[in-house]
C-alpha cells in the first residue's frame, strides 16, 4: 500500500469512528464510542505497519510535538484561569457546584503539571544519557 492509499483509509476510518462516537452519544452507549475508537486505532495501526512508504518523518514528529507543546500550555492555562474564576466567583459557598468544578479543575491542573515535570525529567535523563 502507498502512502495516498493509507491517507484515504485514515479518512475513511475517522469519518466511520467519528460517526460511531456520535451514535455512542446519542444512545448513551459509551460502549460503543469506546470499541469504535480502540477499533480505528487497531486498524489505522495494522494500515500503518503495511504501507510501504514513509509515513512520519522528523518534520511531521517536530510539528507533532509542538503542536502537543502549545496545546498542553495553552490548555492548562485555560484550566488554571477557568478554575480560578469559578472558585472566585463562589468563595463565599464552596460547596456549591460551579466551586466544586473549580476545585476539580485546579487538582487536575496540578496532576498535569506534574505529571509533566516528571515525564520532561525523564525524558532529559534518558537523552542526556544519564540514566
Amino acid at each position: 500500500m502507498n502512502r495516498k492509499t493509507y491517507m484515504v483509509w485514515q479518512a475513511v476510518l475517522t469519518v466511520i469512528v467519528g460517526v460511531a462516537v456520535a451514535a455512542g452519544v446519542i444512545w448513551d452507549n459509551w460502549i460503543i464510542a469506546l470499541a469504535a475508537v480502540v477499533g480505528g486505532m487497531i486498524v489505522l495501526t495494522i494500515l500503518r505497519r503495511s504501507t510501504k512508504d514513509v509515513t512520519v518523518d522528523e518534520r511531521n514528529i517536530a510539528s507533532v510535538y509542538k503542536a502537543a507543546r502549545l496545546t498542553f500550555s495553552l490548555g492548562i492555562i485555560g484550566m488554571g484561569i477557568a478554575a480560578l474564576v469559578l472558585i472566585a466567583l463562589n468563595r463565599d459557598n464552596l460547596a456549591s457546584t460551579p466551586a466544586s468544578i473549580g476545585t476539580v479543575l485546579a487538582y487536575i491542573t496540578c496532576g498535569l503539571l506534574i505529571i509533566n515535570t516528571v515525564a520532561y525529567t525523564i525524558y532529559n535523563r534518558q537523552i542526556s544519557g544519564k540514566e
